[in-house]
């Protein structure tokens, strides 16, 4: 194996003979002690997610490449677009008592 060096002159590491990517993950509902990551799902988890975006002051869209939304219909158009995202693959942060969607992740 030697160092493989980029288009800028930059060692980046060595090379890994035969290297492949692993398979992606399947989604899956992953359980806590008092909350669920869910997969999106915008029919199930959408209104309480609006609720729960919709208190912010646009803080919590800082790092997103969308948003904040000022209508109802849009942020279930993204929702509906992070759903079908592979790569990242989408969550909602649900509680387990209530069962309320209260946050994403990804």
């Amino acid at each position: 194996m030697g160092v493989y060096i980029n288009e800028f002159a930059q060692p980046v590491g060595e090379l890994l003979d035969n290297w492949q990517a692993p398979s992606f993950p399947p989604q899956r509902v992953l359980a806590g002690w008092d909350c669920r990551v869910e997969p999106l799902n915008p029919a199930q988890h959408g209104a309480d997610l609006w609720v729960a975006f919709a208190a912010d002051d646009g803080r919590l869209w800082t790092y997103f490449s969308d948003g904040p939304f000022s209508e109802r219909a849009e942020f279930l158009a993204s929702l509906a677009q992070r759903a079908q995202a592979k790569d990242p693959q989408y969550y909602a942060n649900v509680d387990a008592s209530s069962g309320q969607a209260l946050g994403l992740a990804a």
